[in-house]
């Protein structure tokens, strides 16, 4: 595992990431650690990839985690790891807020108010993804050694969203050498494969929720780096959702399914507001049906 060697000021991302850029490299199991050992073998096909920290955000937009199979590596930009967190914020802020309402009002709950208030998150997300500028002072930074319980679930949610993102990109890259190799079916195949793997053995109901959200932030900012209708390497956003979702398996009443359809509703369509609906799984289905609009 390398990583720069640059002296930079504390509001920098890769000053920010660079701890947790460490502990991706130690164990890039977070997301499915029952797993940890078939991640070895029959995923990175006996041992773990080496992970190479990049400083700035890739020119144009382009996904700035990228698998290499012929040295056996995944670059990580750190600008990248910071827009992860950011979006794992927005989706643990929401999961207390849906859950501190379960039970005062009745379906899924309307938290417009708190998505404005988390809203500077997904702002300087989707700057990052453009250039690497420094983390906003008006927002909280991240903290690996926090020991604020909130700051440390969005810790594990940012991990679990990350090591997800890695999985889907070995899985994209294991059989091309070249990143213009890459298609649209191989793009497919991954985020199957990906899902199938995290959803195939989980433990537990608690287990499942997180893996939910985890996924839900995952997917969301790979959406982020190709157009809502898809391209010739990517499918459409609501084509990827739908496939992936298929393996959460959730249940009726799952907070982590509601908080991934308002982030997936707050990046691609934040002025639509949803009918009333009566369970999470409606309201999911709205926003898979409003990505669709916006694909063709």
């Amino acid at each position: 595992m390398t990583n720069p060697t640059n002296s930079l000021p504390a509001n920098d991302t890769a000053v920010l990431m660079e701890t947790y850029f460490q502990l991706l490299g130690s164990n890039p199991s977070y997301i499915a650690p029952e797993r940890a050992d078939e991640l070895a073998t029959s995923v990175f096909g006996g041992a773990l990839w080496d992970l190479i920290a990049k400083k700035g955000a890739p020119p144009g937009g382009v996904q700035p985690f990228l698998a290499n199979p012929e040295n056996r590596s995944i670059a990580v930009s750190y600008s990248g790891l910071a827009m992860v967190w950011c979006m794992a914020v927005f989706g643990v802020f929401l999961l207390d807020v849906v859950k501190a309402n379960r039970g005062v009002v009745e379906g899924p709950v309307n938290i417009g108010r708190e998505m404005q208030k988390l809203r500077g998150y997904l702002v300087y997300a989707n700057k990052l993804r453009q250039v690497d500028i420094p983390w906003p002072d008006d927002l909280m930074p991240p903290d690996v050694n926090s020991s604020h319980e909130v700051i440390q679930e969005i810790n594990n949610v940012f991990l679990g969203a990350v090591a997800w993102i890695l999985l889907h990109e070995v899985d994209v890259h294991r059989q091309h050498e070249v990143e213009s190799s890459r298609s649209l079916k191989d793009e497919e195949e991954a985020d199957e494969f990906a899902a199938a793997w995290v959803f195939a053995k989980v433990p537990d109901d608690l287990q499942r929720e997180f893996r939910i959200l985890a996924v839900g932030v995952a997917l969301a900012w790979l959406l982020l780096f190709a157009p809502v209708g898809g391209d010739a390497k990517h499918p459409a956003a609501y084509s990827r959702v739908m496939h992936v979702s298929s393996y959460f398996e959730p249940a009726v009443d799952s907070v982590a399914l509601e908080v991934v359809a308002h982030l997936f509703k707050a990046l691609f369509f934040p002025t639509e507001m949803p009918p009333t609906f009566t369970t999470p799984a409606e309201l999911f289905d709205w926003t898979v049906s409003q990505l669709r609009k916006r694909s063709t």
